[in-house]
């Protein structure tokens, strides 16, 4: 019974909607209840701006669902997919570009309306899940670098105006200041004091063309389009998709004993208050409120 309240309901919003529907065409019985199976290709695009990075993002890809259908305006599947992304990166207005690829891989639930039991119908499906990365990956010899200057803005946030003025007070609290044993404690500090946000010290720069993007998280997205009947249960379907996603920006290196190391957190270099800040990729990824892009796509399918 609740089933067919929820398809009743939706019938009812999809005639409101579409007034030219009620008074118009033969109604036709193209949908069966039972198996169903999508398959969709889809190519668009993700706007990205990353600090001095200018970023042109482009992908494609396919992804597959099954599940079963209610009745016209109800579906509920299960998919995945394969997702490739193209990402043309320069350090400098006009500079010379460099291209990189990275691979997703989506997993998701789908829920489907097509909204009237005819021939021609707008229909609406959202896809709600997570994507796997696959990034491409290089050897890291001569690309990591390794920050060995304090951050002074750590020391102005205790209270003291230079790192002299910090030694002289962290010694004063051991009775004796000048031992091997608080020697090692002050140079643990100081290493304390060169770490970025994420607690390392390994960064690269900017100026590495290797940037790479791809979905790597969870992601919701809304398609609508048309659908129209072919053959005895076939359909074909056509429409726009719109995106919110996890996602990573910033380069994968592989280290010379086969780490996987992902450069995706945005940081910068310790500077003087007469300096610019100079940003770097530091190792792991932003933060989730900060991890989200949108895209857009446009999609052909297959369903039955």
């Amino acid at each position: 019974m609740k089933i067919n309240r929820i398809c009743a309901a939706l019938l009812g919003v999809a005639m409101s909607i579409s007034a030219f529907a009620q008074t118009s065409g033969q109604s036709y019985k193209h949908f069966t209840k039972g198996f169903y199976l999508g398959v969709d290709a889809s190519a668009g695009a993700v706007a990205n701006e990353r600090l001095t990075l200018s970023s042109r993002n482009v992908n494609y890809g396919l992804d597959v669902a099954a599940g079963y259908r209610f009745c016209p305006q109800f579906v509920i599947a299960a998919g995945f997919g394969g997702y490739a992304y193209t990402s043309s990166t320069t350090t400098v207005e006009g500079g010379p570009m460099q291209t990189n690829f990275t691979t997703s891989v989506p997993v998701f639930l789908r829920l489907r309306s097509d909204f009237l039991d005819r021939k021609v119908t707008p229909y609406a499906q959202l896809d709600l899940g997570y994507s796997f990365v696959v990034l491409y990956s290089r050897d890291a010899d001569q690309k990591i670098k390794f920050n060995d200057k304090v951050f002074m803005n750590m020391v102005e946030e205790m209270g003291f105006a230079s790192l002299d003025l910090y030694e002289e007070y962290f010694r004063s609290q051991y009775d004796d200041k000048t031992s091997q044993a608080v020697d090692a404690l002050w140079n643990a500090e100081l290493s304390r004091l060169k770490q970025f946000t994420n607690g390392s010290r390994e960064y690269i720069p900017l100026s590495d063309l290797h940037q790479q993007y791809g979905k790597n998280g969870a992601f919701a997205t809304l398609d609508i389009g048309v659908s129209w009947a072919v053959g005895e249960r076939g359909r074909m379907n056509a429409g726009i998709s719109a995106g919110l996603s996890q996602s990573f920006y910033g380069t994968c290196l592989r280290t010379i004993d086969n780490q996987f190391l992902d450069f995706g957190r945005e940081d910068y270099l310790p500077y003087d208050k007469s300096e610019e800040k100079v940003y770097v990729r530091t190792l792991g990824q932003r933060d989730f409120k900060d991890s989200f892009e949108l895209d857009l796509k446009v999609k052909i399918g297959f369903s039955f």
